[in-house]
């Protein structure tokens, strides 16, 4: 079971980056995946991949606030032909 280095909780790009790393270890076949955050070590398995995605969504929009970019707009443009 290996372990993702310390992640620093208070930088939303920095658990964004681990939680991505931890997306694409379970995607590639690993069956648990352990990080630390702070004092916790929490471990993930495939069955939390929703769960991994909503994080990364809810962090998005604070990560590009620290970065100075504008946060992702979630509406979408769509047209129909008739």
């Amino acid at each position: 079971m290996p372990l993702i280095d310390a992640v620093n909780i208070n930088d939303p790009c920095a658990v964004i980056s681990a939680l991505k790393k931890i997306r694409l270890r379970i995607i590639a076949g690993e069956s648990e995946v352990r990080v630390r955050f702070g004092d916790d070590d929490v471990s993930f398995k495939s069955a939390n991949l929703n769960t991994v995605d909503a994080e990364i969504a809810r962090l998005e929009p604070e990560c590009a606030a620290q970065e100075g970019r504008p946060a992702k707009s979630t509406r979408r443009a769509f047209s129909a032909r008739f």
